[in-house]
């Protein structure tokens, strides 16, 4: 839902809106208790509880050609009381922060560079702490072109700073190279 700025308008009238110079808005997002679910087995598809995700997010056009974007995301947790072998699991919230910024060079045509926190999410078992805190850093790069009306391409890189849950710490990269056309978005990642 949008509190200040541009509301939503049509396909169409996207790249012909000029951008209102500050942006705020807020979401939930709702995920039931969906997915094949057998408390005999400690992996599974479902989560067996609801999860709840509250946001917001703002951003703020500098010269028309820099765009800062912000968002502060938290996901709230139901208990599951028929965890694997009979135990029950609760997961404190999830909290996480994104900062993005962007280089507008024409419509079509844009830099944008990225840099996310995640953190908290400790899980109990039977009541039970087990000091398993989430501590996640990212950082990524995309560089968008549109070559014609019904093509572009996105190049994109994203890379993992360090991660905690039972590591210290961890490195990952991902590169990816999209193409979108008519006929939809073909990707490729290495």
């Amino acid at each position: 839902m949008v509190l200040i700025g541009s509301g939503p308008f049509r396909v169409k009238d996207f790249f012909k809106q000029e951008q209102k110079k500050f942006n705020l808005g807020i979401f939930v997002r709702v995920r039931p208790p969906l997915g094949q679910y057998n408390p005999e087995k400690l992996i599974n598809l479902g989560a067996n509880r609801w999860a709840i995700k509250f946001g917001v997010a703002g951003s703020y056009v500098l010269l028309k050609k820099i765009i800062f974007e912000g968002h502060l995301n938290a996901w709230g947790f139901t208990e599951n009381k028929d965890f694997f072998s009979g135990n029950s699991i609760k997961q404190k919230p999830l909290v996480s922060a994104q900062i993005h910024v962007s280089y507008i060079f024409k419509p079509g045509i844009w830099l944008a560079a990225s840099v996310g926190r995640s953190g908290m999410g400790e899980t109990l078992i039977n009541g039970i702490e087990k000091n398993d805190k989430q501590k996640n850093s990212r950082f990524g790069a995309a560089f968008a072109y549109r070559i014609s009306k019904n093509h572009g391409l996105k190049i994109a890189y994203t890379s993992g700073i360090s991660t905690r849950y039972r590591a210290n710490r961890s490195f990952g990269e991902e590169y990816e190279i999209t193409i979108q056309d008519s006929e939809g978005v073909k990707s490729g990642r290495i």
